[in-house]
Formats: C-alpha cells, sequence, structure tokens
C-alpha cells in the first residue's frame, strides 16, 4: 500500500510542476492608457515576450504594447 501512494504522490508532484513551467506571453495592447486588445501567445520564451513590448507613455496615457 505504501508503495501504491509513493507512486501516486511522485505522479501528482509531475503533473503540478509540468503545468506549472508553462511559456507563455499575454500582450495588452494600450491607446491613450486604454486597453483595446489582449492576446495570448503559447510556447514562446520571456526574452521573446520582452522583446514585443512596445510602450510609449504621454500626457494621455499609455499607447503601444506591452507583453507579459
Amino acid at each position: 500500500m505504501k508503495k501504491v501512494l509513493c507512486i501516486l504522490a511522485a505522479v501528482a508532484m509531475v503533473a503540478v510542476f509540468s503545468t506549472s513551467c508553462k511559456k507563455g506571453c499575454t500582450c495588452k495592447t494600450y491607446s491613450n492608457g486604454d486597453v483595446v486588445a489582449t492576446a495570448t501567445y503559447e510556447n514562446i520564451s520571456k526574452d521573446q515576450c520582452k522583446a514585443l513590448t512596445v510602450v510609449a507613455t504621454g500626457s494621455e496615457g499609455k499607447t503601444g504594447v506591452e507583453c507579459k
């Protein structure tokens, strides 16, 4: 019985860790400080995600695309 519980615990840990490390990126498009669109990209690295960010801040607020 202990062997079965140990195997189940190991499988559960692998499932939790494999889903928590998912690569992804969410980008929001701003116009005059308001969010006008949101897009999510899967299987993209953090460096690629940061490269998509182009934001200008003016007196009316953010304009451009911000990705995290």
